[in-house]
């Protein structure tokens, strides 16, 4: 049985160590510029300093009281289901985090014994536990410095194997950010999902998240758990309802930031839906994010009328693995690709229309229509070649592997889009990266990097007399005039290369972290 001097001195020698800690993480804070910051470079805890009767090597849990942050480790308890602190919101929006989220060294040993359970003023609270979070790699008591990987959690409503856009950009950051020492894991949330998974693509953690309902709006039962390890959760939701929804009902104590991916204004379907999100609920969702990254100027434009935190980040594109994909013999600039989700909003069939109009009018094109049959369309765009007479011109192939992709661009000049709406427009800077001259809409945003005669062409897919002519002028550029488009495009294309975009979302990351609600 503990005698009670021991005991007194016990709890003494916690209350002790106790101040110690406290004293070193808040300085730490300081030293790494702010209260915001999620990392800590070390807490020296040295073998001297440990009280008698305690395990030299550490120990596995340190006696503090409380579960908020730093400021409160010493008092009050703050914590997630101590909603009756008035304080709570003010220590929120100054960037404080829970306990949990800080980064201390893992301390090694048994338990603490019983006379270390009582405060040293004989009170009863049990010390906390300091249980380093999964994942994270920290200092023991005799190290140097080390730092702490940020965890980061994407979350996105479409993921490979579906090939666009956001996909695209979701498994780029991963990569990139996990190269410069984040460890990046992604979220797939979808009614598609029958049950809650992991796996790992490309050395990326991949959650598959079911949601009861659909993308629109639905419940994500499993997100919360989820996202509750993770310091920062960049949400990439261009309809802004289903998956902010679950981050405000779920996560709401974890930081975010928002990539709006051009949003969902540009058809008239749902339109009602739309008109009263954009009136009633636009601005209350936003609010939520600390950064709202706009993926293009238009989006820039918008998306600033709602909220006063927009700021400009574009997207960027794996420029060096699409600089495999350049012509490698002469260019036949009738010699066409369309590689992309095949949606309705893509208009596949507008362009097999310009194609027949070109061959009826002696122009030959010859098309290769590749890429995931998103919505189902590839029995009514075969059943179309066939009405035109195209199946010599005209070949489908509903899906096609990156080294196929490659050995077909470098036998292409020319890429062909008839995309009515694009959020970005990443497969349109992809083809650029390879070289290819760009036939598209003269649209926003895809027209800040298409430039008429220098890089690429705009049709209307109308089938008129315009288009007509310019199809004309397309199919009789001569080499020395093809080259020097390839090379145009792939300057302007080398601009949203992701070594350099990667950076950006880095430094906002950072921002976000740094700034309170």
């Amino acid at each position: 049985m503990v005698q009670p001097a021991a005991a007194d001195r016990a709890a003494a020698d916690s209350a002790r160590l106790r101040r110690r800690l406290l004293r070193d993480l808040s300085g730490d804070l300081q030293a790494q510029g702010g209260r915001g910051r999620l990392w800590l470079d070390r807490v020296r805890l040295h073998r001297a300093d440990l009280p008698a009767g305690f395990p030299r090597p550490g120990l596995q849990h340190l006696p503090l009281r409380g579960t908020g942050p730093v400021d409160h480790l010493a008092g009050r308890q703050f914590d997630r289901g101590a909603g009756r602190d008035p304080d709570r919101r003010r220590h929120h929006a100054a960037g404080h985090h829970r306990l949990h989220d800080l980064h201390v060294p893992r301390v090694l040993g048994p338990r603490p014994g019983p006379e270390l359970r009582r405060s040293a003023a004989g009170g009863s609270r049990r010390p906390l536990a300091l249980r380093p979070p999964r994942g994270r790699c920290y200092d023991r008591p005799d190290s140097g410095p080390a730092r702490v990987k940020l965890k980061i959690l994407s979350i996105t409503p479409t993921y490979l194997p579906e090939v666009g856009g956001i996909e695209s950009v979701v498994r780029e950051l991963a990569l990139r950010s996990s190269d410069k020492g984040s460890q990046v894991d992604v979220a797939y949330v979808s009614s598609r999902h029958s049950v809650f998974s992991a796996r790992e693509l490309d050395g990326i953690k991949v959650y598959q998240v079911p949601v009861v309902g659909n993308r629109l709006a639905g419940y994500a039962r499993e997100l919360g758990r989820l996202a509750a390890g993770y310091d920062l959760l960049h949400v990439h939701d261009p309809q802004l309802m289903m998956l902010t929804g679950n981050v405000l009902l779920q996560c709401r104590d974890i930081p975010a930031v928002l990539s709006t991916h051009g949003g969902f204004r540009h058809t008239a379907k749902h339109g009602a839906i739309k008109w009263l999100h954009e009136r009633v609920l636009m601005r209350r969702l936003l609010r939520h994010y600390r950064k709202i990254l706009a993926s293009s100027e238009s989006d820039t434009a918008y998306f600033s009328r709602f909220s006063d935190r927009v700021e400009k980040c574009e997207n960027g594109i794996a420029y060096s693995k699409f600089q495999g994909g350049r012509l490698t013999g002469a260019p036949d600039p009738t010699k066409w690709i369309y590689w992309g989700r095949w949606s309705r909003n893509k208009r596949i069939d507008a362009v097999i229309d310009t194609v027949a109009m070109a061959r009826d009018q002696g122009v030959k094109i010859d098309l290769l229509i590749a890429g995931p049959d998103f919505d189902n369309l590839g029995g009514s765009l075969q059943a179309q070649i066939g009405a035109l007479q195209l199946d010599d011109a005209v070949r489908l192939h509903p899906y096609i592997e990156d080294a196929d992709l490659l050995r077909e661009l470098q036998q292409r000049t020319v890429f062909v889009t008839g995309s009515e709406y694009e959020g970005f427009g990443i497969g349109i800077l992809e083809a650029m990266a390879a070289g290819k001259i760009v036939l598209c809409r003269d649209m926003t945003p895809i027209n800040g990097f298409v430039e008429p005669s220098v890089n690429g062409f705009f049709l209307d897919f109308d089938i008129g007399a315009k288009d007509l002519a310019v199809v004309r002028e397309v199919a009789s550029l001569d080499a020395e005039r093809c080259a020097a488009m390839s090379t145009a495009a792939q300057q302007r294309a080398k601009r949203y290369d992701w070594e350099v975009v990667a950076e950006t979302f880095s430094a906002h990351y950072a921002q976000a972290l740094a700034a309170g609600r």
